[in-house]
C-alpha cells in the first residue's frame, strides 16, 4: 500500500509534463516517418509487407492501438510513446524498490522523472522509450526469479526481454542484468541460462515469422549492416554524440550513479551472496548499455536515452543503500557514506535549475534538437499540399511529417527515405522513380536533402513534374512542391495565389513580373519573423537567371534584415523559363534581438547573377516596397 501511495503521485507528475503542448511540432524527420507509418496502417497497410520498416517488428503494432483510440492524429501518437513511458517509470520504481528498498524506489524514478533525455523520448513518437518499457521490466522479473527461483519470474523476464527487443534491439543491453540474474542460481542456473535464451529466441522467431521473415531480413538486418558499412564506425564520433547528447543531464546523475554502483558492490559483499549478485547486475547493465552505444552505428543523440533508466536506478538505488548504512552501519563508515552523498547531493541539486529550466523548454518546444530549420515554415506547406491534393492522392516527400499534418498518404514504401537508407544503396534512384511511378503521386514535395541528390530520381521529377511553390531560407537549401505537368495549372494557380492575396503587378526590366504578395502575419517578437509570399511570372522568355533579394528596413532606411535566394528553387533555371512561366516563393523575413521595437518596411528586389547588378523597376527605382511590419 506504501508503494502505491508514493508510486502514484510520481506517475501523475510524469504524466503532466508529458501533456503539456503535446501537440507543438517538432520538425524530427525520425518522429516524420513513424507517424506517417501509423497513418498509412489506418489505411490497411501493414509493415514489412507494405510499409517500409527499420525499426523493431513490434514497434508499430504496440503504437497503433492507442494511436486510433486517441484519434489518429499527432497527439494520439505521442500520447502512445507516453503511456510506454510511465511503464518505464513504473518499472525503475520496482527495480530501485527490489536493490534499494522504498528510498531506492523513489528516488531512481524521480531521477529518470527529472531526467531531459527521456522526457523528450517520452514526449516523441520514437522507438527508444517504447523498446525501454519492456526491458526495465524484464530486469526486474529477473531479480525477482534470482531471489525466489520461481520459473514463472524467469520466463515472465524471458518474454519481457524478447518483446523489448522486437521493438528495438537496441536495449540489447537489459539482456545483461538478466543473464547475471539466472547465473547468480549457482550450478543449476545453465539450464535456466539455455530456457532462457530458447524462449528469448523462440518468442522474437514467432512474432518474424507472423510480420513476414523477407521484410524483416531485407528491411531490417540487410538494411541495418548496409548502414553500418556505409556509415563507418568510429569509437571517437561515438563518444562525442554520446557526450554531445549527455550535455543535456546533470554531471551529477552519472556522479550518482557511479557512487551508487560502489555502495551497492561494498554493501552486497558484506551481506551475502544474492545482495551481492544484485549489484553486480544493476552495475552490468549501465556498463552494457554505455559499451552498446559505443559500438552502435550510426549512433545518433535519441539513443542516448536506453543508458538513463540504468543510470537512474543505480543512482536511486545507491542512495537507498545509502540510508540503510547512515541508520545501521558504523561510525567510521556511517562519516564516509554521509559525506560522500552528502558532496554528491549537493553537486546534484545545485544543478537542478538548470535541468528544470531545461525540461521546461521541452514542454514548450517538444524536441530541443535536431529541429529542421524550416520548422516555421510547415504551417504553410501544410496548407499547399491539402490544397493540391485530395485525400485519396499520394504524396511523394522525403519529410513524411508534412504530409502527416496535412493528410496525406505517402507511397509506403517510401515512407523512410533517410540518408542512412539512401547511403548504404537501400534505396537507389531506380527504385524510387520505379516505386513513385506505381502510385502515381500528386505532388512532389521535395523538403530535405534525402532525395534529391538521387540524379535519376530528380530528372523524373522535373520531366513529369513542375516546381510551383518554393520555400526559402537563409543558409539552407531550397524546398519545393511540384504539381504533375498535366495537372489543371490554372486551379494550381489560383490555390495558391491566396497566400499572395495583395496585387502588386510591379514589372521589372528583363521580362520578370511581381504580380501579387502575401504577408503571414503584420506583426512579430524580436528574435521572431513573418513568412512572405511572393507570386512571379515571366512576361517573356528569360534569358537570365535571378536571384530575389528581400529587406527588412527602418524608418531610416537601414536594412535590419536581408535574405538573397534564386527565383529558380532548385528547379529549371530562369534563364530557361518561356513565356507565362509562373512561381510562388516563400521567404521568411526576420528581426534580430538587436532590432528596435517600431514600424518597418519590406523591401523586394530583383538581382541579375550574370551581370551582378540589381535589375530596375519600370520607375527606374531598384527595390519594392510591398508592406509594412510592426516589430514588437
Amino acid at each position: 500500500m506504501v508503494d502505491v501511495l508514493l508510486l502514484v503521485p510520481l506517475l501523475a507528475l510524469g504524466l503532466a509534463m508529458r501533456l503539456v503542448n503535446l501537440s507543438a511540432y517538432s520538425g524530427l524527420y525520425d518522429e516524420g516517418i513513424r507517424i506517417e507509418q501509423l497513418l498509412l496502417m489506418s489505411a490497411g497497410y501493414r509493415p514489412f509487407r507494405d510499409i517500409f520498416a527499420a525499426q523493431g517488428p513490434l514497434l508499430l503494432d504496440l503504437l497503433y492501438p492507442w494511436f486510433a483510440l486517441f484519434g489518429g492524429d499527432l497527439v494520439a501518437a505521442r500520447l502512445a510513446v507516453a503511456l510506454y513511458s510511465l511503464v518505464g517509470l513504473g518499472g525503475t520504481y520496482w527495480v530501485g524498490r527490489i536493490a534499494g528498498g522504498t528510498i531506492g524506489a523513489v528516488a531512481a524514478t524521480l531521477l529518470l522523472i527529472l531526467s531531459p533525455l527521456y522526457l523528450e523520448g517520452s514526449r516523441l513518437a520514437l522507438a527508444e522509450v517504447p523498446a525501454m518499457a519492456p526491458s526495465i521490466l524484464a530486469v526486474g522479473a529477473g531479480l525477482v526469479f534470482a531471489r525466489t527461483g520461481r520459473r514463472r519470474w524467469l520466463i515472465g523476464a524471458g518474454a519481457l526481454l524478447a518483446t523489448g527487443l522486437l521493438v528495438k534491439p537496441i536495449v540489447l543491453a537489459a539482456g545483461v542484468p538478466v543473464g547475471l540474474a539466472v547465473l547468480s542460481r549457482g550450478r543449476a542456473a545453465w539450464k535456466d541460462l539455455v530456457l532462457l535464451g530458447v524462449l528469448v529466441a523462440g518468442l522474437m522467431a514467432l512474432v518474424v515469422f507472423a510480420v513476414g521473415l523477407p521484410g524483416v531480413l531485407e528491411q531490417i538486418v540487410a538494411y541495418r549492416l548496409e548502414s553500418r558499412d556505409s556509415e563507418g564506425w568510429s569509437l571517437a564520433k561515438n563518444r562525442l554524440a554520446l557526450a554531445r547528447a549527455l550535455s543535456f543531464e546533470q554531471t551529477a546523475l552519472l556522479g550518482l550513479a557511479i557512487g551508487g554502483g560502489v555502495l551497492l558492490l561494498g554493501h552486497g559483499s558484506r551481506r551475502g551472496r544474492l545482495p551481492g549478485w544484485e549489484a553486480v547486475c544493476l552495475v552490468g547493465w549501465a556498463v552494457g548499455s554505455v559499451v552498446l552505444l559505443l559500438a552502435y552505428s550510426p549512433l545518433h543523440g535519441k539513443h542516448a536515452v536506453v543508458m538513463l533508466p540504468p543510470i537512474a536506478i543505480l543512482a536511486g538505488a545507491g542512495l537507498g543503500v545509502a540510508w540503510r548504512e547512515l541508520r545501521s552501519g558504523g561510525a567510521a563508515r556511517r562519516l564516509v557514506v554521509g559525506l560522500v552523498v552528502a558532496a554528491l547531493l549537493t553537486w546534484y541539486l545545485a544543478a537542478t535549475p538548470t535541468i528544470l529550466a531545461q525540461s521546461g523548454q521541452l514542454m514548450r518546444v517538444t524536441a530541443d534538437s535536431d529541429v529542421d530549420p524550416a520548422f516555421e515554415q510547415y504551417a504553410d506547406a501544410v496548407e499547399v499540399i491539402r490544397a493540391l491534393s485530395g485525400p485519396d492522392d499520394f504524396v511523394v516527400t522525403d519529410h513524411p511529417y508534412l504530409t502527416f499534418l496535412a493528410g496525406r498518404l505517402v507511397p509506403p514504401p517510401l515512407v523512410d527515405t533517410s540518408k542512412s537508407r539512401i547511403r548504404s544503396r537501400s534505396l537507389r534512384g531506380s527504385d524510387a522513380v520505379a516505386t513513385a511511378a506505381a502510385y502515381d503521386p500528386a505532388l512532389i514535395v521535395l523538403w530535405t536533402d534525402r532525395l534529391r541528390p538521387l540524379r535519376e530520381f530528380k530528372a523524373w521529377v522535373e520531366q513529369q513534374y513542375r516546381l510551383v511553390k518554393v520555400y526559402n531560407r537563409r543558409n539552407d537549401l531550397d524546398r519545393g512542391v511540384y504539381v504533375r505537368r498535366d495537372a489543371d495549372l490554372p486551379t494550381v494557380r489560383a490555390r495558391l495565389a491566396v497566400g499572395a492575396p495583395s496585387r502588386a503587378d510591379a514589372d521589372f526590366d528583363g521580362g520578370v513580373r511581381l504580380v501579387g504578395h502575401g504577408f503571414a502575419r503584420a506583426a512579430f517578437r524580436r528574435g521572431d519573423g513573418a513568412g512572405l509570399t511572393l507570386h512571379w511570372q515571366s512576361l517573356r522568355p528569360l534569358d537570365r537567371d535571378y536571384d530575389v533579394i528581400t529587406v527588412l528596413r527602418g524608418a531610416d532606411g537601414q536594412a535590419w534584415d536581408q535574405q538573397q535566394e534564386s527565383l529558380a528553387g532548385g528547379s529549371v533555371d530562369t534563364s530557361e523559363w518561356e513565356v507565362g512561366r509562373w512561381l510562388f516563393q516563400h521567404t521568411f523575413v526576420r528581426a534580430d534581438a538587436r532590432t528596435p521595437p517600431g514600424e518597418y518596411s519590406v523591401g523586394v528586389s530583383l538581382y541579375d547573377v550574370r551581370a551582378r547588378r540589381l535589375v530596375p523597376l519600370a520607375d527606374g527605382s531598384e527595390e519594392l516596397t510591398i508592406g509594412w511590419v510592426a516589430v514588437q
